[in-house]
């Protein structure tokens, strides 16, 4: 997990921030690629973790600037993971 971390953030820092070059478009675009491509590889069911990761670091190789969030809830225990990009208000 660390490793996976830090090659998200090294990622991350590379990518020109504010980049408005990268359209939600586009970005709906590499998601559609990225679900369709899974597919063949790997399933996703209850495994948010896994599957966050991969997109992050998709979306990362794509210069798409984006957070793995990981959520945890201790009682009841219930974890949960997801990828956020774009403006965070």
């Amino acid at each position: 997990m660390a490793a996976l971390l830090e090659h998200l953030d090294r990622g991350r820092r590379l990518i020109r921030h504010g980049n408005a070059a990268i359209t939600v478009d586009e970005v709906a675009k590499l998601m559609s690629s990225f679900l369709r491509t899974r597919l063949w590889l790997y399933t996703a069911a209850k495994h948010c973790l896994f599957d966050s990761a991969v997109l992050a670091s998709f979306l990362t190789r794509h210069e798409v600037a984006c957070t793995l969030v990981i959520g945890v809830s201790t009682k009841p225990f219930a974890a949960h993971a997801w990828i956020e990009f774009g403006p965070m208000f």
